[in-house]
């Protein structure tokens, strides 16, 4: 396997004027991350997003959403040689206000219970089906994790993945 962080490549930017006649500019731009292996490559254009969780259901998946839409725009901006398989992935890590998990014994750390119901309510309700592939890791241990101002918890991640299957022809 090899694998290409943050390397150069050509990009299509936005619609132009030449958008109308059928002619395609393109621009030097970089690509998140590229990963081949014999015959297979893939070019993955990755963003993040930070949601509150206990926003509401609606405002955390909008986040998700809107941390994908940008990557699945970036990753269709590739010229179409540029790999095999194109992938925009987003990494979503929420954060809870601690005021909303925390123990009623010590206010400065998270109750466990209350903390796993908000995530697996989260999960039931994320539309995780509207994406190619996705993963989640919500540990004990991050349970733990509270910002340094005390504010909030972050109790692990959301990876969400989706196949672009358009790219960008380079010509000449």
């Amino acid at each position: 396997w090899t694998a290409l962080e943050e390397f150069s490549t050509t990009k299509r930017h936005g619609k132009t004027e030449n958008d109308v006649k059928g002619i395609v500019d393109h621009a030097k731009g970089r690509c998140d991350l590229y990963v081949s292996h014999g015959s297979t490559s893939f070019a993955i254009e990755a963003k993040q997003a930070w949601p509150r969780m206990n926003e509401g259901d609606r405002v955390f998946k909008d986040a998700v959403s809107e941390s994908m839409k940008n990557a699945v725009k970036d990753a269709r901006s590739l010229t179409a040689d540029e790999a095999n398989i194109r992938l925009g992935i987003s990494f979503s890590a929420p954060r809870i206000p601690l005021k909303n998990v925390a123990k009623r014994s010590n206010p400065t750390q998270a109750d466990q219970a209350i903390m796993r119901s908000h995530v697996k309510n989260w999960i039931k309700n994320c539309e995780l089906n509207k994406y190619d592939a996705w993963a989640y890791i919500f540990p004990a241990k991050c349970e733990k994790l509270i910002c340094i101002n005390g504010k909030n918890v972050f109790p692990g991640v959301l990876l969400t993945i989706k196949h672009v299957k358009r790219g960008n022809r380079k010509k000449g």
